[in-house]
């Protein structure tokens, strides 16, 4: 049946109590005798074992060893040599505060606080969960769970959890409502998150292959942090701010210093949440390189970069609902997406460039790649005055899907790629030069004088205050439509395919090569032919005409003018 022992308790020799599925209850203290440190076994079966007053207050005990699938309840302090809960299932409570042992502490089963608890061991371990509304001080080493079930959960209002030796980390969640704090060097053995109001690291800070996600409003790192899965930092509160350098003064902030202690070999690190409402900025006290893949996001923040954002080779994402503002980047493959993207320097990859919403040139800028696509999926304009874009994608396609210029002009363009698209309008002020295939798919204006070097694919009207120069071979697109194209003097280098539409060239003309599949056509400069030209419709040319070739002129019953 049950041991109740309702005074206080001295052992005298080690001891061992034991009962058959019954309680066993000391409702005041327990103390060794002044001979020596004694151990004490206690067994209940699945009963529960009760500690109401100190437990080697007085004098400490040995070695305590507790087997009880029940409840094991520690009401006040404890001292001992060492403790083990032997026990798996079942809940061990530590109500009383502190529990010193100069050896070790192990739960296998359960821990629940029932007040801010202060634990000092050599190592103390825990192999189920530790849940409860306080905070947990571990002075000495920690081992936390058996198994990614083994969770740690600290609630209540600004609770804390801290060790001061080595962790290890078994579980696969640490949440507090307050502070995280490891001292010691911390070696990861699952995937993990950690949740704290704000987390410090004062060493080393190790996770190996598996994924590790900081949750945190606050962080400071003293060590090494290293692995080879994802690493995520995000704020546990939406409005949290992120500073990202020593010179972004936001309040979830990673220093130069801190930066540097981001060992390469990360599959990928990601900065920010995809919840978060918080601006982010992006300020260096020096310049700084990720040397992993890298995405820095929020829901709807603003990201602001005063530094260049450099990856080297590694892929970059910058990502927010809301405005992105950006003064250079370095990477490999490059991702932007924003209400408002504004460039306000240099951008180099050595892989694609997307910009999903709308941009602005900030600056005069260059784009480059390395034999790789550039996609503007929406509108690019410059800001305040006429900004310069220069673009060079080797082997890549310069994709513009929206209007170019629609809200304030670019100045001078200069873009070498296999091929530019423009499937909307574009507006300049300026020259634009491009060395590679075009397409234009919406009128332009705005230009002084426009060359393209490759074929070119026209499929609205462009107007030039001066020159337009097409060197490789020319196609109207559309159906029986008339393309206008003005300018002082427009040079056909190649051949020319209307695709049964109607040509128009308000200004001279020059045509090198054969022209075929016109309706009609008409000149209203000076003309110079130097081949054929074919039209169902007429011909007609207003200006003076220079044959530098012998040609033929043809229609199908229909005049030349």
């Amino acid at each position: 049946g049950t041991q109740t022992y309702t005074g206080a308790v001295t052992l005298s020799n080690d001891v061992s109590l034991s009962t058959t599925n019954n309680n066993i209850l000391f409702s005041s203290t327990v103390d060794s005798d002044v001979t020596a440190a004694r151990n004490l076994t206690l067994s209940v079966g699945t009963a529960n074992i009760t500690f109401t007053g100190a437990v080697g207050g007085a004098q400490g005990l040995g070695n305590i060893s507790l087997t009880s699938t029940g409840t094991s309840t520690f009401s006040s302090t404890v001292s001992a040599t060492s403790i083990l809960q032997n026990s798996t299932t079942g809940t061990t409570a530590i109500n009383g505060g502190s529990i010193t042992t100069s050896s070790t502490q192990e739960y296998r089963n359960n821990v629940t606080l029932g007040a801010d608890a202060a634990l000092s061991a050599t190592t103390a371990t825990f192999k189920g969960t530790i849940t409860g509304a306080y905070g947990l001080a571990i002075t000495g080493n920690a081992v936390f769970g058996d198994g990614t079930a083994d969770t740690v959960t600290l609630s209540g209002t600004g609770k804390n959890l801290s060790v001061s030796g080595t962790t290890a980390i078994n579980t696969s969640t640490i949440t507090t409502s307050g502070t995280q704090t490891y001292t010691g060097a911390v070696t990861v053995n699952t995937a993990l998150t950690l949740s704290a109001s704000g987390i410090t690291t004062g060493s080393t800070f190790a996770v190996s292959a598996n994924a590790l996600t900081l949750t945190t409003d606050a962080i400071a790192l003293g060590g090494n942090l290293s692995g080879t899965a994802a690493l995520v930092i995000q704020p546990k509160t939406a409005t949290t701010t992120i500073g990202i350098g020593t010179d972004a003064s936001n309040t979830l902030n990673l220093s130069d210093t801190e930066l540097s202690y981001l060992v390469d070999g990360f599959s990928s690190i990601t900065l920010g949440s995809a919840s978060g409402t918080g601006a982010i900025a992006i300020n260096y006290a020096s310049s700084y390189t990720f040397t992993d893949p890298l995405t820095i996001r929020s829901l709807n923040g603003t990201i602001t970069g005063s530094d260049t954002v450099n990856t080297g080779t590694n892929s970059l994402t910058i990502t927010s609902g809301g405005a992105v503002s950006l003064a250079g980047i370095t990477s490999g493959t490059l991702a932007v997406t924003g209400t408002g993207i504004t460039l306000n320097n240099n951008i180099t990859t050595s892989g694609t460039q997307t910009y999903t919403g709308a941009v602005t040139l900030g600056a005069d800028v260059t784009l480059a790649t390395t034999d790789s696509n550039i996609t503007f999926s929406s509108t690019l304009n410059s800001a305040t005055s006429s900004r310069a874009l220069t673009i060079t994608a080797g082997t890549g396609t310069v994709t513009f899907t929206g209007a170019v210029g629609g809200t304030l002009a670019l100045g001078a363009a200069s873009i070498t790629a296999a091929s530019v698209v423009h499937s909307s309008t574009l507006v300049g002020s300026s020259s634009y030069a491009i060395t590679g295939n075009a397409s234009f798919s919406g009128a332009v204006t705005g230009l002084t004088t426009l060359s393209v070097s490759g074929t070119t694919s026209i499929g609205a009207n462009i107007t030039t205050s001066s020159t337009q120069a097409y060197t490789g071979a020319v196609t109207l697109t559309g159906s029986a439509a008339t393309r206008t194209l003005t300018g002082s003097t427009v040079t056909f280098g190649s051949t020319f395919a209307g695709g049964s539409n109607a040509l128009v060239v308000t200004g001279a003309a020059s045509f090198g090569g054969a022209v075929t599949g016109l309706t009609t056509l008409s000149v209203s400069g000076t003309s110079t032919i130097a081949a054929d030209i074919t039209s169902s419709g007429t011909q007609t040319y207003t200006g003076a005409v220079t044959l530098s070739n012998d040609v033929s002129l043809s229609t199908t019953n229909n005049n030349i003018l």
